[in-house]
């Protein structure tokens, strides 16, 4: 959920710092082959494998809350969901029943307060039900496998037309030249001025 402040810049930050980076190294290779794998599926057009509709459509509106769409798409138009399909039947296999279960929830949840399924709230509805689980098994859950299919590689099934990059101000060369950055530029400078 977007923090309270609006900046969607300030909650990647904070989100990007807690992810953990050596269980993500540990990670990437199963997370580049569930997304390569979701890319081929749609591609090709296919059903979910791991994913019913009704969860599909569930998971889409939390993701789409999670990654809402502004200046950039929303994370199921950058593909977060046919991601987290391909996951689910991989690494992440054993997150399932705390996903199904909590898609569940939030449509039973919906029902009651609403009388319609967790996709078809409006927004406001949404992140209201959402404030009620954000701090549960499912929530962080789906959280990571939004945040994991949007800064995916464009060729692993997420960040379609490199929206989850452009966001970031992150440039995808195929080889960097230094200097890398200001800092590189002024230690660079600072070297030729001793050698002078």
């Amino acid at each position: 959920m977007k923090p309270a402040n609006g900046s969607r810049r300030a909650f990647l930050h904070h989100v990007t710092r807690a992810l953990g980076g050596s269980w993500l190294a540990a990670s990437l290779p199963a997370m580049a082959a569930a997304a390569e794998l979701a890319v081929s599926r749609q591609a090709r057009g296919e059903s979910w494998k791991i994913l019913d509709v009704s969860m599909a459509v569930t998971l889409g509106a939390v993701a789409d809350q999670i990654f809402p769409a502004d200046e950039t798409p929303g994370a199921v138009e950058i593909g977060a969901v046919r991601f987290m399909d391909a996951a689910l039947e991989g690494f992440m296999a054993s997150a399932l029943p705390v996903l199904r279960n909590g898609c569940g929830d939030l449509d039973q949840r919906a029902m009651e307060a609403y009388s319609r399924v967790f996709g078809d709230l409006d927004s406001a509805e949404q992140i209201e039900l959402l404030r009620l689980v954000e701090n549960t098994p499912f929530f962080g859950i789906a959280h990571f496998l939004t945040l994991c299919g949007v800064f995916a590689l464009p060729a692993y099934g997420g960040n379609r037309e490199l929206a989850g990059w452009r966001l970031l101000e992150f440039e995808p060369r195929h080889k960097w030249v230094p200097p890398f950055g200001h800092y590189d530029a002024q230690y660079r400078e600072g070297q030729d001025h001793a050698g002078a």
